[in-house]
């Protein structure tokens, strides 16, 4: 399983509650510039048909985060937001979301080259790990585990995505080896073909 990082999940983020739907995201950049905060991300419900903000907002900062921030005199406490991998909803790698995805789209289920249905005829094949034992937005997926495991260290032992990545490693290497999560071949996709030949 291959781990490397990218900004968005390195990214010091908090998240604050109680915010009026009145405010867009724009508008909460600009409040809130002076505090360092680039990206404001409403938190969204759905219901029925559509979404509903839930009155959430997740903050990305690009200095330390402060306990609070203050909006139209209003003050909001900043809670940590514990990092999460990103997972394309698209081609169902991890790094990465749908919006900035390049790549082919792929079955959620069988990791095949069409659009996800309910009705996916094929046997289940995760395209992180090429493991069919789960989907890819499976979260027992190891290597979407192993990377959530790296983050989580880096962010509460206060060290770099490197740093937390090798002392995983290190753990992994002092356990009994299993076989190769790579080493299977996706059902929907024939193994090739060996050819024997003879003087």
């Amino acid at each position: 399983i291959v781990c490397s990082r990218t900004s968005r999940e390195t990214e010091p983020k908090r998240i604050i509650h109680g915010v009026s739907p009145a405010d867009s995201e724009e508008a909460l950049v600009s409040y809130l510039t002076h505090a360092g905060v680039i990206k404001a991300h409403k938190i969204l419900r759905k219901e029925g048909n559509r979404d509903t903000f839930t009155g959430s907002v997740i903050l990305t900062f690009n200095v330390p985060p402060p306990p609070k921030v203050i909006i139209a005199s209003e003050s909001f406490q900043t809670h940590v937001l514990l990092p999460r991998p990103l997972l394309c909803r698209n081609c169902w790698l991890l790094g990465h979301t749908a919006n900035r995805c390049r790549q082919q789209t792929r079955c959620q289920n069988c990791s095949g080259t069409h659009v996800t249905t309910q009705t996916c005829p094929n046997h289940t094949h995760c395209r992180i790990c090429n493991s069919g034992d789960h989907c890819s937005s499976s979260k027992t997926c190891p290597a979407y585990k192993q990377k959530l495991k790296i983050l989580l260290i880096a962010h509460k032992q206060e060290i770099t995505f490197d740093e937390a990545k090798r002392l995983v490693e290190k753990e992994h290497l002092s356990r009994p080896c299993k076989r190769s999560l790579n080493s299977q071949t996706p059902p929907h996709q024939k193994p090739n073909s060996q050819v024997t030949t003879s003087n």
